[in-house]
């Protein structure tokens, strides 16, 4: 039900929680998007309830961290919307143990705390928006939207996350991920050309062949354009990651693992 809560669980059965491992169900393609609220301001639980619902939602809610690793336990949450200040666990400690375990959620802070410092743990756990109160509801729901959208081509049986080295690209988000949860922000070009060459690792790609992935078309511009976007790709790869695009000269490129790198 919407707004039953259970808080008689304790502490050891909390700590059993946390470290369980959880059998989530998968998702279907064409399911509705479901979203977790969790915050102990139950007045501001209630009411961000009704807009999101009015809004089209599938909205459930959770008061506690413990209550809400218990109903992600058994059941699927496309988004999660954490105050970091909860009455049982901070909201950021919650979000590791969701990531931790490797849930396929969608986190989203929406909190009194907007210190720098905050926002970028946030970010460094991987949510995907961290939002201060007080908020627009509107603009809530248009940055839920427009993940929802995007979440829609991971149902594409043609997606991958596509990995080499120590690195991971999402072309999704534009994400090139190291050290397993940190990453760097990519172009929407550069996304398409790492991409690229991460499906052709270990394998010379001819320069023209790189452009027409890339621009549909290879010509002098799009040449230079090109030369622009791997530096700045280079520039990633060898602060970051064991990667490393190596020149063929009068060819192309071949992206392989530096022995000298990260």
């Amino acid at each position: 039900m919407l707004f039953k809560h259970n808080n008689d669980k304790g502490e050891s059965e909390k700590k059993n929680l946390l470290t369980k491992n959880f059998d989530i169900p998968e998702r279907k393609v064409n399911d509705p998007y479901s979203i977790l609220i969790v915050d102990s301001d139950k007045r501001h639980l209630q009411l961000l309830s009704s807009q999101l619902l009015e809004a089209g939602f599938i909205i459930h809610t959770s008061d506690t961290a413990q209550c809400a690793l218990e109903k992600i336990s058994n059941t699927k949450f496309h988004f999660c919307i954490l105050e970091i200040e909860l009455s049982d666990m901070d909201g950021i400690s919650l979000a590791q143990t969701l990531v931790k375990k490797d849930f396929d959620i969608n986190l989203i802070f929406l909190t009194t705390r907007g210190m720098k410092c905050d926002i970028q743990r946030g970010y460094a756990i991987g949510c995907i928006e961290y939002m201060t109160k007080p908020y627009d509801i509107d603009i809530l729901v248009l940055k839920i939207k427009a993940i929802s959208e995007k979440r829609e081509s991971w149902d594409n049986p043609n997606y991958q996350i596509k990995e080499f080295g120590n690195a991971t690209i999402d072309t999704i988000y534009r994400r090139l991920y190291y050290n397993e949860s940190q990453y760097v922000l990519l172009s929407r070009k550069e996304s398409q050309i790492l991409s690229y060459l991460f499906e052709n690792a270990n394998q010379p790609v001819s320069r023209k062949t790189l452009m027409k992935n890339t621009w549909g078309s290879s010509d002098y511009f799009i040449n230079k354009s090109l030369d622009v976007h791997l530096v700045s790709i280079r520039k990633s790869l060898k602060k970051h990651t064991n990667l490393l695009i190596e020149t063929i000269h009068s060819f192309g490129f071949v992206l392989t693992i530096d022995s000298n790198g990260n």
